[in-house]
């Protein structure tokens, strides 16, 4: 006798149970259409909760549209299948074949109206009990050669009121590409649970949709949106990414001619590159698809490098352990070599699901001792299939970027020389600079406000504020500087030491005009920019005409020295001489950025006290004076540079 095809055996009380009333309720059924109910039915209810149902053998479609529009409870399978895919070869099933197309010429597969208010009653069952069920197997049903009702549109609708699907049949549906886009959303994410996809013999040709369905797979398995694939068959689609040979010519090229030379490198391609992307899958069902020895070349080249992976020490997971080649144009040591080589890279099956009584040792079946798994193999860098040669271009022990660093680290030899601070020692540092700069400030701050402008009397007093003054900024210095490093701490003493009269020098101070686009540096003592067209107030100061000579240049520096050292002396010598102390400096500025010689230096104290009487007559003038000058004709002070 043929097999038949049942459900698979739940041992579970309460699907036993439930499954009794679904038994009863299709029992119940026949009996109101006054038909007598199949034995093999009514077993495969009662024993596996599943309606089986062979369309070929069917001849009476009402008791099913009857039982699977009322939803019973306690249906977790539905098998509908064309029996002459399974037993055709059988003679027994065909003298039963032959009886009942003498009972009925006419069955329901020849029937499209037939055919679409099976799929319409199937909708309707899903809609309300499709949330229980497992398993939907439409094999053989002729969903996409009826030109007049569209029957994939009750199919999707099964699928999207059956979430909890986890074996789709659709072999021998004819459903061809239009109907693949129609199911694509389903069979993307519409169904987390499914493990199990068959679409052999549908006549496939579009590669994209393919294509599209197992990327959207893979994006959702890396999410943990859907379950890892156990089964895809895709076998009896010869067309499905074939494309003409490129070595062949265009005149042997027919569409219709089944013998034409074809290549079918685009398949294997798409599917390592899903692999590649993190696709999930067991099982690869490639039967009878006509494949040749150079169109296996992707998987050929992904198992070789694989393999050196795991010979170098750099082996993972590889999702793939069997691949189906039956049926097709290769030889026999073709499928063994690749059958060996995915043998070897999937790891056991003890490995990839372990029991639960194994994970405590001494506990379980038996409290038997658990044999202890060598330890895998640890690399600092794991090496990707996708870079062949990673170990042959750089070395092994590459350093890893801080996500908290300063920047990315260049490419250079040695990386033990690097010596990156770490940020709280930059903190550290920033701080005290900036203490640094506040109390630098603070001190010039101090500095400015015990030298007012508009202080008309210049004597002993100013003298002492002013003392007072740079005293307290240097005392605010030295204890700002207390707590930093001995680096640090020299810094603020030199700001300290030359924070007194004669300020910060102004050779010190580095010269970036040109950097900044300001050009050459003016020499120091030739010209005098005064805000006024007048005169300076200095005599013997006056801006020369143009000249087209070169430049003089400025002298040199033991010179300056030598005019400071006089300057300081003679400054010393006049202390007690009415003369201004701010014009008096400013001239001696004046006289050690120009090209003075030493030998005028002589008369000096002659020219400061003239200078000094005229001064004091400007800075305190008489009452006829002060009536004669208006504010808007007062004299202003020139500004040298």
């Amino acid at each position: 006798m043929p097999r038949s095809r049942r459900g698979r055996k739940c041992a579970s009380p309460r699907v036993s149970i439930a499954s009794q009333r679904g038994a009863d309720a299709f029992k119940h059924a026949c009996f109101r259409l006054g038909r007598q109910p199949t034995c093999d039915v009514l077993a495969d209810l009662r024993d596996n909760g599943a309606l089986v149902l062979d369309v070929q053998l069917c001849r009476d479609l009402e008791p099913f549209l009857i039982f699977l529009r009322e939803a019973p409870l306690g249906i977790y399978q539905v098998v509908i299948y064309d029996g002459f895919w399974f037993f055709g070869q059988d003679d027994h099933y065909r003298v039963k074949l032959q009886a009942a197309a003498q009972r009925m010429p006419e069955g329901i597969l020849k029937d499209q109206v037939q055919l679409w208010r099976l799929m319409r009653a199937l909708a309707a069952f899903c809609s309300l009990r499709g949330r229980s069920l497992a398993v939907l197997e439409l094999t053989g049903l002729p969903l996409g050669r009826s030109a007049h009702h569209n029957v994939t549109v009750p199919l999707c609708r099964c699928l999207a009121a059956a979430p909890a699907l986890q074996r789709l049949h659709l072999a021998g549906c004819s459903l061809q590409d239009r109907g693949l886009a129609q199911l694509l959303p389903y069979l993307g994410t519409g169904l987390p649970k499914l493990s199990h996809l068959s679409l052999a013999q549908n006549r496939l040709r579009d590669i994209r949709l393919l294509a599209r369905l197992l990327h959207v797979r893979a994006q959702a398995q890396q999410k943990q949106q859907v379950v890892p694939l156990s089964v895809l068959d895709l076998s009896g689609n010869p067309f499905l990414g074939a494309v003409r040979c490129p070595q062949e010519s265009p005149r042997l090229w027919h569409r219709r001619d089944l013998c034409a030379p074809l290549s079918r490198e685009n398949l294997l391609r798409i599917l390592c590159q899903a692999l590649r992307s993190g696709l999930l899958i067991k099982t690869i069902r490639l039967r009878y698809m006509g494949l040749r020895r150079d169109d296996l070349r992707p998987l050929l080249q992904m198992l070789r490098r694989e393999l050196a992976h795991e010979h170098d020490g750099y082996s993972c997971r590889f999702p793939l352990a069997e691949l189906s080649l039956e049926g097709n144009e290769l030889d026999e040591q073709f499928p063994a070599a690749i059958s060996n080589a995915l043998r070897e890279l999937s790891p056991p099956v003890a490995l990839r699901w372990p029991y639960p009584d194994q994970a405590v040792p001494g506990k379980g079946r038996g409290s038997q001792p658990v044999e202890q798994l060598p330890e895998p193999r640890s690399f600092e860098l794991r090496k990707s299939e996708s870079l062949p040669d990673l170990v042959s271009a750089g070395s092994s022990d590459m350093p890893e970027r801080d996500a908290l660093s300063e920047g990315d680290i260049d490419d250079n030899d040695g990386f033990s020389s690097l010596n990156l601070r770490s940020r709280r020692e930059t903190v550290q540092q920033f701080q005290e600079e900036l203490k640094i700069l506040s109390a630098m400030l603070e001190a010039r701050g101090i500095r400015g406000s015990g030298r007012a402008p508009n202080l008309h009397s210049a004597g002993q007093q100013s003298g002492h504020a002013q003392s007072a003054c740079e005293g307290s900024a240097q005392q605010v210095l030295q204890m700002q500087a207390r707590g930093f490093g001995p680096i640090r701490q020299t810094l603020a003493e030199n700001i300290s030491s030359h924070s007194g009269d004669e300020g910060i020098a102004v050779g010190t101070i580095p010269d970036m005009g040109l950097a900044c686009g300001f050009g050459p540096p003016v020499p120091p003592g030739t010209y005098s920019y005064t805000e006024s067209t007048e005169g300076s107030e200095i005599p013997g100061e006056s801006i020369p005409p143009e000249s087209d000579g070169p430049p003089q240049q400025p002298s040199s520096d033991p010179q300056r020295h030598a005019k400071m050292q006089v300057l300081r002396s003679v400054i010393s010598e006049g202390q007690n001489t009415d003369i201004p102390m701010d014009q008096m400096m400013r001239f001696a500025l004046d006289l050690v950025s120009s090209d003075t010689s030493l030998n005028a230096l002589a008369e000096l104290p002659g020219r400061l006290e003239m200078e000094g009487e005229r001064s004091s007559s400007q800075l305190f003038p008489g009452p006829d004076e002060r009536s004669s000058h208006s504010e808007g004709d007062r004299p202003r002070r020139s500004h040298s540079v």
